[in-house]
């Protein structure tokens, strides 16, 4: 070891003598170089919260009490790790080696580096042409309503590709070009849907002139071909002067010409669709300006505030101290179903995809259970169903598919529905007359049975799952069938209770439960019940709030901003 380390080995006059020596005991220690280094980033970042605080308290008359307050926990919070912790033990940093490469690749080492960085170099925003010092307002606006839109998503929703914001060396920087397209992704890891955020967005040639709005959310939705695309635009000025006779509102908002040019955006914007000759189709659903005002509250009864709710156009406050407004509307627009997105816009691209129409009152599917798996094997083999004539009334028939339900208290490994057929006719015969499945000794012999023919079992793509809460009724109709996660939602009887259903299941992941033969949702300790055409909100079996069904159907978004002040979403 001494050959290897004759820095330690020293001769004085006739004496060999060594300084540092292997020794037989080994010893823990945290005065490592690296965590020197973390110490003295601590201290660092202390020296310049305090020399912040002094300069502030000159640089006012009347300084911010909190600001300071805050300051001084900051630094507190610090010394105490410096003292407290084993970094009590760690000796000062002496700046003679080149620092680690732990703090490039080590967890823990590297993240406080960035974050270490970011402090020392402030923030910086760097482009292709400018410096940002050399911005002017207008365009620093724009900049930081990208970055802000930027932030809430990441704050929401796991970020994919790529990030947009960098530390090195040399500070953060925000890779924004004027001119050039940056896209950001994000992942909805609820739906796993995909979220797109784009600056400067290099939109299709249009038949007249290109557009080039500011900043463009594109969401795909589960269950639909079509991507939805929303402009928020940023417009670094505001309308002083209310009482103006060319003004429709009372009170300070945006410009009316940035009004007009969001109009232009969704109504221009558009694509050649190849499939359909000679047709043009829109493909923004809303265009929304964003601009600085900070009376958000004072906001929400603006004209230009209420046209986004019935005509999907409009501008949002949008300051530092101002965001709740935009945040309330991204997780809108992202939690919405296809269907509910649609009702946002005016006649957007994919519109085929609404218009499809069920009938709700044609309920021909019957919901087939067993009493054993030696019957369910029977009917699956021998392609029938059976069931006693008493069960089934005149009024149900004819019947033109079967569902085979296996029921949790006979089919404990593997209960659900997965198998449903196409019925090719039904008889009316005694139970004597199925000799496939063998009688019970309770069994009458003469009993009446139907007994349906099925063409071929298919197999659901999905199985649809049980509840705890079992099943009570035994139709429901195709389209449910098709659509449905769990059992109950068989139940469901109107397009406004399947698009109810639907929207609170995006945005609660909880699926319908029923409660004496009433429908609804749970929602924790709240139930939503549907009753006589009304949406009711229960908590305890007291009435909360009630919704029109009617009036969900016209304006979903609506329903659910009275449901959000009772149970989050």
């Amino acid at each position: 070891w001494l050959v290897k380390h004759p820095e330690y080995v020293l001769r004085e006059k006739n004496q060999i003598t060594v300084e540092k020596i292997l020794s037989v005991r080994k010893q823990i220690t945290y005065d490592t170089p690296e965590n020197r280094i973390v110490r003295f980033m601590l201290q660092s970042t202390i020296r310049r919260i305090e020399d912040f605080a002094k300069r502030y308290k000159k640089s006012t008359q009347k300084p911010e009490v909190w600001i300071l307050t805050d300051a001084g926990k900051m630094a507190g919070e610090l010394h105490r790790l410096l003292s407290t912790t084993f970094l009590a033990n760690v000796s000062d940093y002496n700046a003679t080696k080149s620092m680690s490469l732990v703090f490039g690749m080590a967890p823990g080492y590297r993240e406080l580096y960035k974050y270490y960085l970011m402090l020392q170099n402030g923030f910086s925003v760097d482009g292709e042409v400018f410096a940002m010092s050399q911005r002017e307002t207008a365009q620093l606006y724009e900049y930081w309503c990208f970055i802000k839109l930027y932030d809430i998503l990441r704050t929401r929703y796991k970020l994919k590709s790529p990030d947009i914001i960098r530390v090195d060396r040399s500070g953060i920087t925000v890779d924004l070009v004027r001119g050039k397209a940056s896209k950001v992704s994000f992942l909805n890891e609820k739906t796993g849907e995909i979220i797109r955020l784009t600056y400067n967005p290099a939109e299709a040639e249009t038949q007249t002139v290109n557009q080039r709005p500011d900043n463009v959310l594109e969401l795909e939705k589960r269950g639909s071909k079509t991507t939805y695309k929303y402009v928020f635009d940023a417009k670094y000025r505001i309308e002083m002067d209310p009482d103006s006779k060319y003004y429709p509102d009372t009170k300070p908002g945006p410009k009316v010409d940035d009004i007009n040019t969001m109009h232009r955006y969704r109504d221009s914007i558009v694509y050649e669709n190849k499939e359909s000759r000679f047709t043009f189709e829109k493909t923004m659903f809303g265009a929304y300006i964003l601009f600085p005002y900070i009376e958000e509250t004072v906001y929400k009864n603006h004209r230009f505030y209420k046209s986004i709710e019935s005509v999907n156009i409009g501008g949002l406050p949008f300051l530092p101290s101002a965001t709740d407004l935009v945040s309330q509307l991204l997780d809108e627009l992202i939690s919405d179903s296809p269907a509910s997105a649609f009702e946002r816009a005016t006649l957007p691209v994919g519109i085929e995809e609404r218009l499809i129409k069920v009938d709700w009152s044609q309920r021909d599917v019957l919901i087939g259970t067993f009493q054993s798996n030696q019957q369910f094997q029977g009917c699956l083999e021998n392609r029938f169903y059976f069931m006693p004539k008493a069960r089934l009334e005149n009024d149900k028939l004819p019947v033109h598919y079967v569902a085979l339900f296996q029921t949790p208290c006979v089919f404990s490994d593997k209960a659900g529905i997965y198998y449903y057929g196409e019925v090719l006719r039904t008889n009316l015969i005694p139970r004597k007359s199925i000799r496939e499945i063998p009688m019970r000794t309770s069994d009458d012999p003469e009993e009446p049975y139907y007994r349906f023919e099925v063409r071929k079992w298919i197999t659901l793509e999905r199985p649809i799952l049980p509840k705890e809460s079992g099943f009570v009724r035994e139709f429901t109709n195709l389209f449910l069938l098709e659509h449905s996660e769990y059992v109950p939602e068989l139940l469901l009887h109107s397009e406004e209770e399947y698009r109810f259903y639907t929207e609170l299941k995006r945005r609660t992941g909880t699926a319908l439960e029923n409660h004496e033969s009433r429908q609804g949702f749970e929602l924790g300790e709240l139930k939503v019940l549907f009753e006589d055409g009304d949406i009711i909100l229960l908590q305890q079996g007291k009435e909360l709030t009630r919704s029109k069904v009617q009036d969900f159907s016209r304006r979903p978004s609506a329903t659910f901003h009275r449901l959000q002040q009772y149970v989050e979403m």
